[in-house]
């Protein structure tokens, strides 16, 4: 399990990247030749924020911080996040924020690529969650592959998230972060534990799930 360390600052991580989602939500104004410059800025704040994460939680979990080889590649696949052509992902508020926070979930899913000790990956997701993110938040360091932390199974024996890119994982709008997992016990917030008793309930029916989630946060169903 995460040390109590490791899960505070999950949280951190967590808040940050939402804080980031915010802010783009806030300064978006539907141009997209304005907004490419903002949501690029957004994105590498987001992956800079991410491989610092990264770092310190493998620190924390390990007792040993990323090689030194590792942190050079993922600081120089830094600029090439940034530099992806977006503009035609800034069409849209949802795609804006996807994909700012995108650059965050690209570094911390290269970094998990290069780490052999990470047992799999989990999606830390916000409470206004969507009920399949919720879902899929609430299933734990499960995950291994990045085809897997988009459905509802997880196969795979791999960790490596191949080249199909970790955006394709994640919707408009989405806030969802990507944490490593060191061990077979991994951190999971008292929220998504929530979800999992909630998810039993409807005994696997999604649908059922999302309006007990709508239920409880007095919502529509989403």
């Amino acid at each position: 399990m995460a040390t109590l360390e490791g899960a505070a600052l999950i949280r951190e991580f967590k808040r940050s990247q939402t804080r980031i989602g915010q802010e783009v939500a806030k300064s978006w104004q539907g141009i997209p030749r304005k907004d490419k410059h903002m949501v690029a800025a957004a994105r590498r704040t987001a992956a800079k924020s991410s491989l610092k994460f990264v770092d310190d939680f493998s620190r924390l979990e390990t007792g040993n911080t990323l090689t030194l080889d590792t942190v050079d590649e993922l600081e120089q696949m830094l600029n090439a996040i940034v530099q992806d052509n977006i503009e035609d992902d800034v069409r849209s508020l949802g795609q804006s924020v996807k994909t700012a926070l995108d650059g965050g979930r690209e570094m911390t899913a290269a970094a998990i690529d290069r780490d052999r000790r990470v047992k799999a990956w989990q999606r830390v997701a916000s409470p206004n969650a969507c009920g399949f993110c919720a879902l899929l938040a609430s299933r734990g360091a499960v995950y291994k592959s990045r085809k897997s932390g988009s459905q509802l199974t997880s196969r795979s024996r791999s960790v490596r998230f191949g080249d199909a890119g970790v955006g394709a994982s994640f919707h408009p709008s989405c806030r969802c972060v990507i944490v490593p997992s060191y061990s077979n016990d991994a951190y999971v917030d008292d929220m998504a534990r929530d979800w999992l008793i909630m998810w039993k309930q409807s005994g696997g029916s999604l649908a059922k799930f999302r309006k007990m989630i709508a239920e409880e946060r007095g919502t529509k169903v989403h």
